[in-house]
């Protein structure tokens, strides 16, 4: 448990890095709290910077919660405890302690651990989606080569018993065509109680 809150204290510390705050010093020599907007944001960001700040501050904010979650996950935190590194590196967001506790909204950082949380079980779902797929599909191609294979493979054998069958029949109508021929030919003979 000692090893979850310093990984939770990691990921709020790693939250409360402002790249919008960075931004805003470095390229207006402004704070971005007193303009636009007024917060800690991509969002800010684009509006008082341009799109290249925009790009970097949205995506250093997305990869402060994909960090957190695997850095839980690698030390192999249970599932709640990945959640709760989350939560702390978007509470560092919205509150960093060397900022007044005035950060950004928060919605890259969440995006960036809801996305790696979902990810990581998106992940294995896939996986085993992608096996039974993979089972399932060769024991129907296997089943639908093995049912070729028996159709040409008696094919033939069906065709002879066809012909075999009507070989039959033909001797049948014959035998039948002789007996009656047989029974036309044989003069009646009288029955002894007519003699008598």
């Amino acid at each position: 448990m000692q090893e979850a809150w310093i990984i939770w204290l990691f990921a709020y510390a790693l939250g409360s890095i402002s790249p919008a705050y960075f931004i805003g010093r470095k390229i207006l020599k402004k704070d971005l709290r007193k303009l636009g907007t007024g917060n800690l944001g991509a969002q800010n960001v684009l509006i008082n910077v341009g799109v290249f700040g925009y790009v970097l501050c949205a995506a250093f904010d997305v990869i402060k919660g994909i960090i957190s979650v695997l850095v839980a996950a690698y030390f192999g935190l249970p599932e709640y405890a990945l959640y709760v590194a989350g939560l702390c590196a978007v509470l560092g967001h919205c509150f960093p302690f060397y900022l007044g506790f005035r950060g950004g909204k928060g919605m890259a950082t969440t995006i960036g651990a809801i996305g790696t949380l979902w990810g990581i079980y998106l992940i294995f779902g896939v996986l085993k989606f992608e096996v039974l797929v993979l089972v399932t599909g060769a024991l129907f191609v296997f089943y639908t080569l093995f049912m070729v294979y028996l159709t040409f493979r008696y094919k033939k054998k069906i065709e002879k018993l066809g012909e075999r069958q009507q070989k039959i029949d033909e001797l049948h109508q014959r035998l039948l065509l002789q007996e009656t021929k047989r029974k036309k030919s044989k003069p009646e003979q009288p029955s002894q109680q007519k003699l008598e």
